[in-house]
């Protein structure tokens, strides 16, 4: 019962976020990560700078271009902040 309920708990928790990000290294160069990026994961390239690697987003939101651009992730609670909570209702 036991096992059931641990196995249970992994595959729940592995479908909710994707793979944990590998480290970046000279072996990941160039690789992306998520495979599936979304609003609450943007698109990031592993890259050389001067010395040392480091993940690097390859995407820019339209918040950042302005005077003071900042970083907004909008995912505090796992959902991007421009999802509805509710399908809207149709008006008659």
């Amino acid at each position: 019962m036991r096992l059931l309920l641990i196995s249970t708990v992994t595959l729940v928790s592995s479908v909710a976020q994707p793979a944990a990000k590998p480290r970046c290294n000279a072996h990941h160069s160039g690789d992306l990560w998520p495979a599936h990026p979304d609003a609450c994961h943007p698109l990031e390239m592993c890259t050389l700078d001067i010395w040392k690697y480091r993940w690097e987003r390859v995407t820019v939101d339209v918040s950042q271009l302005g005077k003071d651009g900042k970083r907004k992730t909008g995912c505090e609670d796992g959902k991007p902040s421009g999802a509805p909570a509710k399908p809207p209702v149709p008006s008659h």
